[in-house]
């Protein structure tokens, strides 16, 4: 059997993998699997899937252990989890690149997996019920198709969406908008997690500034006082990312709305500075050591995703999905340290599953091409008035995102911004290209106008707050009426999409 991993960027860097930090929530003794059990749920405020929560928590500690056999270090943190141990690497070093980096390795030992990097998806190709492929671009533009007798979709998630992100720039939801175009449904997806700790001083990167936290560093606001004190909040910076990121987020965002919110590093001894995560900071650009900065908040993660079975399984047979493009484990929020986990977890699981799969299928030959099949889509360049600029189009998506599905939402505007989107997508489609490179660029724009869609429409159905969901005009959380998921399946060549609750 023979196994192909495609990836649109390149194979180690280009995932959100790799820019993690390295941490994994997984209990470290067998006691320590219902308090892990007990800490996802409580943070998901009472929607997570719990099947998928035990399989997580259950799991966890058989895939760690299978990183140390991989040669992966990890040094262990409570209350429970662990980290990747970075000694011997460069300072500058993530932990999550650590880990790929090792796993590529291991996979680079099998001459039966091969990879393609710079592939770009277009569609995955299914029929009566059942997956055979995907269909897509080679780095140099060459149209292909893959007969495949399973797929797992690994795609992450669609925080790229967002003018301020700190996702690779190209996780762009093409996931969850492969998934809808298949006819799968999606669920959670008003459900995004924000990092409240974000870069946002002039001249300095739109980044995530990452744990751990030294104990003197503080969290100023507009006023220059101290903001956790000013809210009540008496935990670690370590702990509040963990156990109150949602709050925390919202509280930093309100108060940048009316002047600066600041983190300051002053007191940091000078000693740690070249240590990790310190030793990421830009420092050519400002002097942390002297001065306090300005944050704010992040779009991080996408708690909803295709809905899935344990192992996986979507509705189409043949096809899984694994990571944060898979909904339901994570509830209203995602605990920190379970996006690793969940990968490696869920990973393996779809992985065995699809292999296992594939040994009951016999494949034809050449499954069947769509009739959009990519290069039918081009016009010849005489046609063409000017050149399409599909990244100015991209910055005007991003803004969108950000203004109408941020951090804080309301009716009102969760509906000028559907208005805006849909004024958006019609000029896309109008939108010729005549190169592959064009095209690629095109269908990303549509990804993401879907993604985008899906998140404000399962908002408009969710009235109230909850987990990393906040809406001015419901700033309550609701009763066990609304112990329910949004659901969201597209319907007709016009890409509506229909909403309907589930019972969890």
């Amino acid at each position: 059997m023979r196994t192909t991993v495609v990836s649109k960027s390149t194979i180690e860097v280009g995932s959100n993998s790799a820019l993690a930090g390295g941490g994994l929530a997984v209990a470290a003794e067998e006691k320590d699997i219902e308090d892990h059990i007990k800490e996802t749920l409580s943070i998901g405020k009472g929607l997570n899937d719990r099947v998928l929560v035990a399989e997580l928590a259950h799991g966890g500690p058989k895939e760690t252990e299978l990183l140390r056999v991989l040669g992966v270090d990890l040094i262990q943190r409570p209350p429970f989890g662990y980290r990747v141990d970075k000694r011997g690497y460069p300072a500058n070093m993530l932990g999550g690149r650590i880990l790929v980096k090792k796993l590529i390795q291991e996979a680079n030992r099998y001459r039966q997996i091969q990879f393609l990097p710079n592939f770009f998806v277009y569609s995955i190709l299914a029929e009566g019920g059942e997956v055979s492929g995907v269909v897509g671009f080679e780095k140099e533009g060459r149209p292909c198709l893959i007969s495949s007798k399973s797929v797992v979709l690994a795609t992450g998630g669609g925080g790229g969406i967002y003018k301020r992100n700190d996702n690779h720039k190209k996780i762009l939801g093409d996931g969850y908008a492969l998934a809808l175009e298949t006819g799968l449904s999606l669920i959670d997806m008003e459900f995004v997690q924000f990092y409240p700790f974000g870069f946002a001083e002039p001249g300095l990167p739109q980044a995530m500034i990452y744990p751990p936290y030294p104990e003197e560093v503080r969290i100023l606001d507009c006023e220059g006082k101290d903001f956790l004190k000013k809210h009540g909040i008496n935990m670690s910076l370590d702990r509040l990312i963990v156990t109150l990121r949602d709050k925390s987020c919202y509280l930093i965002y309100k108060e940048s709305q009316i002047g600066k919110v600041c983190m300051d590093y002053t007191r940091v001894p000078d000693s740690r500075w070249e240590e990790f995560p310190l030793s990421l900071f830009p420092k050519k650009h400002f002097n942390f050591k002297q001065n306090p900065f300005g944050i704010s908040p992040l779009a991080h993660f996408f708690m909803g995703g295709i809905k899935v079975k344990p192992a996986g399984e979507t509705d189409i047979h043949g096809l899984y999905a694994a990571g944060e493009v898979a909904g339901g484990l994570h509830g209203s929020n995602r605990m920190g340290g379970n996006a690793l986990a969940e990968c490696l977890v869920f990973g393996a699981k779809s992985g065995y599953e699809a292999a296992q799969y594939a040994k009951t299928r016999i494949l034809k030959k050449t499954p069947p091409i769509p009739k959009d099949w990519p290069g039918d889509l081009l016009v010849s360049s005489a046609e063409l008035k000017s050149t399409p600029n599909t990244s100015v189009v991209l910055r005007a998506v991003r803004d969108l995102a950000w203004k109408y599905a941020g951090p804080i939402r309301n009716e009102e505007q969760m509906r000028e911004g559907l208005s805006l989107l849909d004024t958006r997508r019609r000029k896309l489609d109008s939108l010729p290209v005549c190169q592959i490179s064009e095209l690629i660029s095109k269908k990303e724009l549509e990804n993401s106008l879907l993604v985008l869609q899906a998140v404000l429409t399962s908002s408009l159905a969710r009235k109230e707050s909850r987990g990393s969901f906040q809406r001015e005009d419901f700033p309550s959380q609701g009763g066990d009426e609304l112990l329910r998921r949004v659901s969201v399946k597209m319907r007709g060549a016009e890409r509506n999409l229909e909403v309907n609750w589930e019972d969890l």
